[in-house]
């Protein structure tokens, strides 16, 4: 059979005894090993070995050959928590195994300098580094293979970009309204790599190793609050928001105020309506009353659609008749025009609007002209106009 070098060889012979005792010679390869006489040799070298056996008698008996290969030395292998190379945002712990022997101490190393050194076979890795361990056996010292160890505990860089009309558009903050579609792209970047992106809104995604980016963008009219989480490589994650409001949606047309039902007698219709209604309906149409009061101090309601954005301001035309230094006219309607057959206005669009005011008045009047159209927050302005023509009683 086969042994391995450094294996003592021994010799046993039936009977154990005899009178006249036994002499040994040990031979390689049919030569005689000088010295080698006695029951047990330790080979020194591969081969083939024997032994013959002599009585005091000169009976003699020899063994069957034996071969002696190398030996086995001892290896190591280093493993750990997660694999070599793995991004890990946890501490990784390093286990060496030695293979065909025992080890009576280990010394860790992080790349060229030593970090520990003792009896166990674990370490415990918080930095990233190369690492490797160097055990003593009995046969001298055995390094390992290098182990990588990366560790990331950062979370990933995440920038949050709104534009307006466009991913090339001018920026837009969040904090205000707007009436134009909002574009939204986040770009990411982490040292162990970006392993996803997630959002509730439907994204462009484009990840490429350490960076990346993603598009989306809102179209409708709402209150929105865009949620984004990026996660690495090493399981760190960040969520950003991003708030958008968007009214594309121009306000109703201003309409007479309930108070006004005590000081004016009117008729009202939407353009190019054949019946009155009533002058607190809300319409996205043209307004058109007319009547008799006793007082010009107007009032109407302003409402801009349901979920937009709010009134910001408002401009008027307001045309007393035989206006004093003191009750001027604000605006003026050069080429407006009702026509009273079918209530349709035309010429109004080339009116002259002015902000609205606090001091107007018509104090002397015999009738007076009044136009209200009004804006939003979010910058749109109704088409259509509320168009009062009243005289007093």
């Amino acid at each position: 059979g086969n042994t391995r070098l450094g294996s003592t060889l021994k010799a046993v012979v039936s009977p154990t005894t005899t009178p006249s005792g036994y002499k040994y010679q040990w031979y390689k390869s049919d030569v005689a090993i000088s010295g080698a006489t006695k029951n047990t040799y330790t080979p020194t070298s591969t081969g083939t070995y024997k032994v013959k056996v002599t009585t005091g008698a000169g009976n003699t008996v020899v063994s069957k050959t034996v071969s002696i290969v190398p030996a086995v030395k001892p290896t190591i292998t280093l493993t750990g928590s997660v694999g070599s190379g793995t991004w890990t945002n946890k501490s990784v712990t390093l286990t060496a195994k030695v293979n065909n022997g025992t080890a009576t101490k280990y010394v860790w190393y992080r790349g060229t300098s030593q970090i520990s050194s003792g009896t166990s076979n674990t370490y415990s890795a918080s930095v990233s580094g190369t690492y490797k361990v160097v055990a003593t056996t009995s046969s001298g010292e055995i390094t390992s293979s290098s182990y990588k160890v990366n560790i990331d505990t950062v979370t990933p860089k995440v920038t949050i970009l709104a534009t307006l009309g466009g991913y090339d558009g001018s920026s837009y903050t969040g904090n205000s309204w707007t009436n134009k579609s909002v574009y939204i792209t986040v770009s990411a970047y982490d040292e162990s790599g970006i392993a996803s992106i997630t959002s509730e809104k439907s994204l462009e995604k484009n990840i490429n190793g350490q960076t990346a980016t993603a598009r989306t963008h809102y179209d409708s009219d709402g209150l929105y609050t865009f949620t984004v989480t990026v996660t690495d490589k090493a399981g760190n994650k960040v969520t950003r928001t991003q708030n958008v409001k968007i009214d594309k949606t121009a306000p109703y047309t201003s309409v007479l105020s309930p108070i006004q039902t005590a000081t004016l007698d009117v008729d009202c219709y939407e353009e190019k309506g054949t019946s009155t209604v009533s002058s607190t309906k809300y319409t996205k149409k043209n307004f058109l009353c007319m009547g008799t009061t006793t007082s010009y101090d107007i009032k109407t309601l302003d409402r801009d659609n349901a979920g937009g954005s709010g009134i910001k301001s408002c401009q008027i035309i307001w045309y007393p008749a035989n206006a004093t230094s003191s009750c001027k006219s604000l605006g003026s309607f050069n080429d407006f025009n009702w026509n009273l057959d079918n209530n349709t206005v035309t010429g109004y669009n080339t009116a002259k609007w002015v902000s609205d005011t606090s001091n107007k008045c018509a104090t002397n009047a015999v009738y007076l002209s009044y136009a209200r159209k009004c804006c939003d927050n979010a910058g749109n302005c109704g088409d259509n106009s509320l168009f009062v023509f009243v005289s007093k009683k």
